[in-house]
């Protein structure tokens, strides 16, 4: 009886920043949304990689058309400050207000304007922030076998 082993070497997408760590690995069957060269989002489930495109069900995508990769789970914690500090300026500016209410029965103006400004500035941060990371020399997509 011969007994045969195969051996399937994982591959994966790679996104890591320049001299560091990875940031993410996408495998087959990850959802993954990435900004195309001519603006538009493209997002879908990664069926394989070629050697240097991802196959998707309808398209193939060569990763010189990727110009960024939008932010996901597996990105966002590594970006923590840089993409949730908006969200808790809003809570604070909202809940800051609200604790005060509830705790005193009236509000004041000192609270109703710094809650004004945290939310305030937890908008703008919100319409400020890119929701997408640029690939370029500082960020990198490769296909690992």
């Amino acid at each position: 009886m011969l007994l045969t082993a195969v051996v399937c070497q994982a591959q994966m997408l790679h996104f890591n920043k320049l001299n560091h760590r990875a940031y993410a690995n996408y495998r087959v069957g990850d959802e993954v949304t990435f900004l195309l060269e001519n603006g538009d989002p493209f997002h879908g489930m990664i069926l394989e990689f070629g050697d240097s495109t991802i196959v998707f069900e309808f398209y193939d995508i060569h990763l010189k058309e990727i110009k960024g990769i939008f932010i996901d789970h597996k990105i966002s914690s590594h970006y923590l400050l840089k993409y949730s500090w908006y969200r808790v300026m809003t809570i604070i500016g909202i809940g800051y207000p609200a604790i005060d209410l509830l705790n005193t029965g009236s509000l004041d103006q000192r609270v109703w304007l710094n809650g004004a400004i945290f939310t305030a500035s937890g908008i703008i941060g919100n319409l400020l922030t890119k929701d997408w990371v640029p690939i370029n020399q500082r960020h990198s997509l490769t296909i690992i076998q």
